[in-house]
């Protein structure tokens, strides 16, 4: 269920309702049966609808307390007898529409600045420290001995833990924050993740229902980026610090005592162990799993799960000995062909 201090559910709609809205007609179930919410699988409740298009999300189709289910014929067969399956050809597109349909508008009216500080249900501390130019949105709660500098924006329902440090030009939206943080000028946390449905005549947004979730004891550098998930939170693990420059896209799990260096880039739903350590310029693509204590060399490229423990480099990303084998060999060859003609 999207946290109700971030986004207002517009449901609950009839499955009937969502049928239309959808354009789905071929179909058996009671059609009055009322659908509260939409939700991934992994977080699904009942009265709860979600999707699955793709084996990656097996397990999670198997485990999910979801009452509803996008479904397309070739996963039926693994969908538990307790969901009741609509059958789509496309049952991400239908997702999207039905999440639009629950939640029509997602952007926070409370950025629209009329005065540094709105006075609806904010909690500051006495002991905390605002900037006079800086804007705190409704519903914020700001902890004990934090401070917030110059142009900073809190946008609405953000909640901030004790001895926090932001600095000026941070935004930060839809996210909970804990205690001993401190984030450097020009971050901005919590934006739009990049979910969208490619389409010929116009693509597809895909609501952004997550949060940002950052636990105690982390350091987050300048002008970084750190999406909100889109369903899923995105975490960040206590005690990590990020360098300056470093994109993380919705849904991503960061450990406890990650080290990310500067202009690392992770994809989506990705999800990294503990006590991770990403050199500069790294890149890891979506949808893995990076095993704790594993460790990724300058402009590491990686597009497979990595196993704990080990630590790799160059492009795709292999065990570091291999790398440096396959760098002596190609010097090698080219050495070998630069005389010739």
């Amino acid at each position: 269920m999207a946290d109700p201090r971030f986004f207002k559910n517009d449901g609950p709609f009839s499955l009937g309702e969502i049928l239309n809205h959808c354009s789905i007609d071929n179909y058996e179930l009671d059609k009055n049966i009322m659908i509260d919410d939409v939700s991934y699988l992994s977080g699904a409740s009942k009265g709860n609808i979600s999707f699955i298009d793709d084996m990656s999300l097996i397990n999670d189709l198997k485990s999910s307390k979801t009452e509803f289910c996008f479904i397309s014929k070739k996963y039926i067969s693994y969908a538990p007898k307790s969901i009741s399956l609509v059958i789509c050809e496309q049952p991400r597109s239908s997702y999207a529409i039905t999440a639009q349909k629950f939640y029509p508008d997602i952007s926070d009216v409370s950025m629209i600045y009329k005065t540094n500080i709105s006075k609806k249900n904010i909690d500051i501390h006495e002991s905390s420290n605002i900037s006079e130019s800086s804007y705190i949105s409704e519903g914020v709660q700001i902890g004990k001995n934090s401070i917030i500098g110059p142009n900073t924006v809190l946008g609405k329902g953000v909640q901030l833990g004790d001895n926090c440090l932001i600095h000026s030009n941070v935004t930060i939206t839809h996210c909970l924050i804990g205690d001993n943080v401190e984030i450097f000028p020009g971050t901005r946390i919590g934006q739009d993740g990049f979910g969208f449905i490619p389409h010929t005549k116009k693509h597809l947004k895909i609501p952004q229902l997550g949060r940002v979730l950052v636990g105690n004891n982390v350091n987050i550098g300048a002008n970084c980026t750190i999406d909100r998930g889109a369903g899923p939170d995105t975490v960040i693990g206590e005690g990590c610090f990020i360098d300056n420059l470093v994109h993380i896209a919705h849904n991503v799990c960061l450990g406890n005592g990650c080290i990310i260096a500067g202009q690392v880039g992770i994809a989506g739903s990705t999800t990294i162990g503990n006590h991770v350590m990403i050199a500069g310029q790294g890149g890891i693509s979506g949808h893995l799993k990076i095993g704790s204590g594993s460790k990724f060399a300058v402009k590491s490229g990686v597009i497979n799960d990595i196993p704990a423990g080990g630590t790799y480099g160059g492009f795709p990303a292999v065990p570091i000995r291999d790398w440096h084998r396959q760098t002596v060999k190609i010097k090698k060859i080219s050495g070998k062909n630069r005389g010739k003609k």
